[in-house]
């Protein structure tokens, strides 16, 4: 008998390539309820990663001509639907946490729903998982620049609350965002005129941290966005 789905549904006489890929669907929506650092200040809420990947999608397609080279816009869009997958057992890391570099839980996390899919299926969307992880090839590269440049405008919007309330400073955030230039030169020239402005206007603390901020409950502020 093949699994049931929903509980009380018996999938029986339904494909099971089909039965595997509706487990996953309901799997991945969990990602809805996953969120991020990122405040959305007009909404007075944060956002959800699930609508993060949305977005990225959309900025993928209305960006691609600043790409440094031309790029499978079709992969890009893969990739970015897939990327954050990873977060739904563990949750969002705040960008400059000291943890941050750490991803196993993530790729645990990607074994795990992959298996719920089938096998062909599960590959393609490790390996597009695994792609942007790497951050090698063209279409990872820009989809890393549009993911890091996403949050830095809702900062920006936001008045700079994610650096101010958990004293960033304007060199860590250079650092942590420089690699946007591999996938857009033009992006991250925007970037730091943006941000040279958004220093000018104070919105960075006036000292440098005694350390890095770490994810757990409180120390990641009200009002603070992921870049």
């Amino acid at each position: 008998m093949k699994p049931l789905l929903m509980g009380s549904f018996d999938t029986t006489d339904i494909d099971t390539n089909l039965v595997s890929c509706l487990g996953f669907i309901l799997e991945i929506s969990k990602l809805k309820s996953v969120l991020r650092k990122t405040y959305l200040k007009n909404q007075d809420r944060y956002e959800n990663s699930a609508e993060h990947s949305w977005h990225m999608i959309l900025m993928a397609i209305t960006l691609q001509p600043y790409a440094n080279t031309p790029i499978d816009l079709d992969k890009v869009i893969k990739m970015l639907a897939v990327h954050d997958l990873g977060e739904i057992d563990g949750g969002d890391t705040y960008l400059y946490a000291e943890n941050r570099g750490d991803n196993d839980h993530e790729k645990q996390c990607m074994k795990r729903i992959c298996a719920i899919a089938p096998k062909d299926q599960a590959k393609t969307i490790m390996d597009l998982w695994i792609e942007f992880e790497s951050s090698q090839t063209p279409e990872a590269k820009f989809a890393q620049a549009i993911d890091r440049f996403q949050p830095f405008l809702y900062t920006l919007q936001n008045g700079g609350d994610s650096w101010l309330s958990n004293n960033i400073p304007y060199e860590l955030v250079m650092a942590k965002n420089a690699h946007i230039e591999d996938g857009s030169e033009i992006l991250w020239d925007a970037y730091k005129k943006l941000i040279t402005q958004a220093k000018d206007k104070g919105f960075f603390p006036d000292h440098l941290p005694d350390t890095q901020p770490n994810t757990t409950e409180g120390d990641i502020k009200e009002d603070n966005d992921a870049a």
